[in-house]
C-alpha cells in the first residue's frame, strides 16, 4: 500500500463513522419542507440537532446542542397548519412537557422559540392543546 493511501483510507473510515452516528428525517407542512438532522446520539440525547425549514426561496435554520428534537406539522382547531417542534434535553431534570417551538409554514415566521416552561404560551399561539411529540 502506498504511503499516501493510508490517510485517504483513514478519512473514509472517519466519514463512515460520522455517517453511522447521524440520523435525518423530513416532513412537509403547508408550503414548507422541514429537514431534521440529528448527530451523535447518546444516552442523554443528541450532541447536536439542526432544524432547517424552507419555503420557496426563504429559509429558517435552528441549531441545538445536547437535545432530543421532535417535530410535526399540526393543524389547530381552526384548520391552520403550524410546524411545531420540541427541543429538550435528555437528563433527569428535563421534561418533554416544555421547550416548544412554533413556525408558521407559509411565511416561515418563528412564532415561538423553545424554552423551559413555555407550554401554555405554545398552546395559546397554536390555538389548542399540545401533546408531547
Amino acid at each position: 500500500m502506498r504511503a499516501n493511501a493510508i490517510p485517504a483510507l483513514l478519512a473514509v473510515v472517519a466519514l463512515c463513522a460520522v455517517a453511522a452516528s447521524a440520523a435525518a428525517e423530513s416532513l412537509s407542512c403547508g408550503t414548507a419542507q422541514a429537514n431534521i438532522a440529528l448527530y451523535n446520539k447518546g444516552r442523554l440525547g443528541y450532541t447536536s440537532a439542526t432544524l432547517d425549514v424552507r419555503s420557496g426561496k426563504r429559509q429558517v435554520t435552528r441549531r441545538f446542542e445536547f437535545v432530543w428534537l421532535n417535530a410535526a406539522c399540526l393543524t389547530n382547531p381552526a384548520g391552520r397548519p403550524f410546524l411545531v417542534y420540541q427541543a429538550y434535553c435528555g437528563g433527569p431534570r428535563c421534561s418533554d412537557e416544555h421547550d416548544w417551538g412554533i413556525i408558521e409554514p407559509a411565511s416561515l415566521k418563528v412564532l415561538l422559540e423553545p424554552s423551559a416552561g413555555n407550554r401554555k404560551k405554545a398552546e395559546a399561539i397554536f390555538g389548542g392543546p399540545l401533546d408531547p411529540l
